[in-house]
């Protein structure tokens, strides 16, 4: 194609295969996938550069597919002596070991879409639009689609408009700067560009794993919790939620994180601020015992208070506004160590279950046995509330929630948003 912008579009129509013999002279249109099959044969058969290019696109092909593609032409049955062209898959017959034809259209939307990319990608446009492109293979194929554009395209301009993570490049953070989220919040749409610099990407490696990041970033919001064990009993409990206005996390598309520790909240808090996902915690009571965790998070921080005379409610309280949380009810230091974990909840659900469970040989695995009560247990009401609060938190419903009646937070203000 001689065009400079391309753009495509993610409704694919059935590629023409008979012609007249004249048509092969001219490029034909490839933005929804019809012309194909005569731009296989045009390059087929062309000069020198034509045949090149087809073996270009033969090359794009195979490395996406593991597969092998080529493109036959016959006479048509018609009386105006028409080309019927045939787009195939070359295989291998298992019985015989000799190669076998399998008309494109018969070998799979998957297949037969990334025949087009390949020509596409190997044409020399100056900027290329791909809308939902690779909508119907394999994560394993887009992988490889994503590397090939990478070096296919590093010269030229690429536009991917995906819902898929694994079409998103996350190497560095040059990566992360050619990345725009859409994401609504509070019944509006937003967009946001992450900002990474060298030190903060490579603390973003430290924190997270590939397949994480790119998780995040198509998440409508993250949830901060400190450990494993909170990750498996929140998504257990409201996998099952039923409630009207709280949608199970997965709907929702809410991501409970672990982050290992209240000291490490507000590194990933300000990684996810620079990525441009919204965040709220679920904190420990020892977090609110002196603040200093949390005070350390990127947005603004309530006043301090004397934390001699501050009881764990007004602490709690005090924080709740800024999408800080809890489902303590005791600072639980010193003396009352471990009463402000997320286990002396557990043991006020149910304390017979709870003792149970950790008489097992296996319950130095906290997350299993986090998972094995909640799976056990109904939703707690509690636990239902601050699902209700995160997803105000994470602008996930409309306007100012009155809380009041929750029952675990004393405040009696509406909600700041």
């Amino acid at each position: 194609m001689s065009s400079a912008l391309v753009v495509t579009d993610n409704r694919r129509a059935r590629p023409t295969t008979i012609i007249d013999p004249a048509e092969i002279n001219t490029a034909p249109n490839l933005t929804d996938g019809s012309g194909l099959a005569v731009e296989l044969l045009r390059l087929k058969t062309g000069d020198a550069a034509d045949r090149a290019r087809f073996r270009a696109v033969q090359n794009v092909f195979q490395e996406i597919t593991d597969r092998r593609l080529d493109v036959h032409q016959r006479a048509s049955d018609s009386e105006r002596r028409d080309l019927l062209i045939t787009p195939v898959v070359v295989d291998v017959d298992p019985d015989t070991g000799r190669d076998v034809d399998l008309p494109l259209h018969l070998a799979g939307a998957g297949v037969e879409e990334s025949a087009w990319l390949a020509a596409l990608l190997t044409d020399d446009h100056d900027l290329l639009v791909l809308d939902e492109p690779a909508s119907n293979v394999s994560a394993v194929v887009q992988r490889r689609l994503l590397r090939v554009v990478r070096d296919l395209r590093r010269n030229k301009q690429t536009i991917m408009i995906t819902h898929s993570a694994d079409l998103v490049p996350v190497q560095d953070p040059s990566d992360l700067a050619a990345v725009t989220r859409l994401t609504r919040q509070y019944g509006a749409t937003t967009t946001h560009r992450p900002r990474l610099d060298q030190r903060r990407f490579d603390e973003l490696k430290e924190l997270l794993r590939h397949s994480q990041l790119r998780e995040l970033l198509f998440a409508a919001g993250v949830v901060l919790v400190e450990g494993p064990t909170e990750v498996d009993a929140f998504e257990t409990w409201l996998s099952r939620i039923d409630r009207p206005g709280h949608p199970t996390p997965e709907y929702a598309h809410v991501v409970f994180l672990s982050v290992g520790g209240d000291e490490r909240f507000a590194k990933h808090a300000y990684l996810l601020k620079a990525l441009g996902i919204p965040y709220a915690i679920v904190a420990d009571g020892p977090a609110f015992a002196s603040g200093k965790a949390l005070s350390k998070l990127p947005d603004p921080a309530p006043d301090p208070a004397d934390p001699t005379t501050e009881s764990f409610s007004e602490a709690a309280s005090r924080w709740e506004p800024y999408r800080v949380l809890t489902l303590a009810t005791e600072f639980g230091t010193g003396e009352r160590k471990g009463h402000g974990e997320i286990e002396a909840f557990f043991s006020s659900v149910d304390a017979t279950l709870w003792a149970e469970l950790n008489q097992d040989p296996g319950r130095k695995d906290k997350p299993l046995l986090g998972y094995r009560f909640a799976n056990r247990t109904p939703v707690p009401d509690r636990i239902a509330d601050l699902w209700g609060l995160l997803l105000h938190d994470l602008g996930l419903t409309h306007g100012p929630k009155d809380i009041a009646e929750c029952s675990i937070c004393q405040a009696s203000e509406p909600r700041e948003v």
